[in-house]
């Protein structure tokens, strides 16, 4: 479940929070760091669940970019559905996604055709994945070892029902030079891509009808002055000890080529519920409009 639901459909927007989670697995300090990583370990567990994920861009206040996001998952039979709204510009995006019966489906809002490919890589990659729990347990080490002080920046606190909440917030000069030095680099290169080079007819530009120039013209060209402002985590861990709720987010600074300042917020919500009681929705394709994946890969 945990490694399937970043298929292709996905990317965009599951993707983008699970990275967020992995960044913050090991990133609590003291009490706060502890009960956030054993939270992080036990919801990993589940054999099934509901992910509700909500992405944002703010620019200087604006709203650019939204996306909403429900996604059903199961370890027991393998299987993903969800369905996502993805808003940057005046109309909406909307997409369904599948992993079933060993294929991926993939089908926009605007279009009556279904994407089918083999999830068969997925499984070859699973097969290669470090299964080592001495292994596990030394890279775990490592990066507490990196995380150094940053643990004790970890506020912590429990409810009567035996949940906990997890705050952590830095700024300035508390996140790591090293940490703000890739950030801003990752930053200028996402908001850098120009749509042209996604243009009609090419590769890209609009792959399985979803509009991919429009979410990049949404971004702020930031070249100068670009820094990692503000960083904060709120968590909820319920009284089973899974992480029912967390919300992250990224503040960025910097200055277009005219001098203009930005300061955009890139927000992610996301909550979990169902747990080991999720079904994920299955399509029936019989009847169905439906186009290779790897044919459009190959630059059709």
């Amino acid at each position: 479940m945990k490694k399937k639901v970043m298929f292709i459909g996905a990317g965009l927007t599951i993707g983008s929070a699970l990275l967020v989670t992995s960044a913050f697995a090991n990133m609590g300090g003291a009490d706060g760091y502890e009960a956030y990583k054993s939270a992080i370990k036990q919801t990993a567990s589940v054999a099934s669940a509901t992910h509700g994920i909500t992405l944002s861009v703010q620019d200087n206040g604006n709203e650019l970019i939204s996306a909403t996001t429900t996604v059903k998952s199961s370890e027991t039979d393998g299987g993903v559905s969800g369905q996502a709204v993805i808003r940057a510009g005046a109309e909406p995006q909307t997409f369904d996604f599948y992993d079933q019966a060993g294929e991926q489906v993939f089908k926009a809002g605007g279009s009556d055709t279904y994407y089918v490919g083999s999830n068969a890589d997925w499984s070859d990659r699973r097969d290669h994945a470090p299964k080592d729990a001495a292994f596990g347990k030394e890279m775990e080490n490592v990066v507490d070892a990196l995380v150094g002080n940053l643990k004790n920046q970890v506020a912590l606190s429990r409810s009567s029902d035996g949940g906990q909440t997890v705050d952590l917030k830095l700024t300035g000069s508390q996140i790591p030079a090293a940490a703000n030095i890739i950030g801003s680099i990752l930053a200028k290169q996402a908001m850098n891509a120009h749509p042209e080079q996604a243009g009609q007819g090419t590769p890209g530009s609009n792959p399985f009808g979803l509009d991919v120039r429009q979410i990049a013209a949404a971004l702020p060209k930031l070249t100068d002055d670009i820094k990692i402002a503000e960083v904060a985590l709120h968590a909820e861990i319920d009284g089973s000890n899974y992480l029912s709720s967390q919300k992250v987010d990224f503040t960025i600074t910097g200055k277009d080529a005219s001098g203009l300042a930005h300061k955009v917020v890139v927000g992610a919500d996301m909550a979990l519920s169902n747990i080991d009681a999720t079904t994920p929705d299955r399509i029936d394709l019989s009847g169905k409009k439906t186009e290779a994946m790897k044919e459009w890969h190959r630059g059709r």
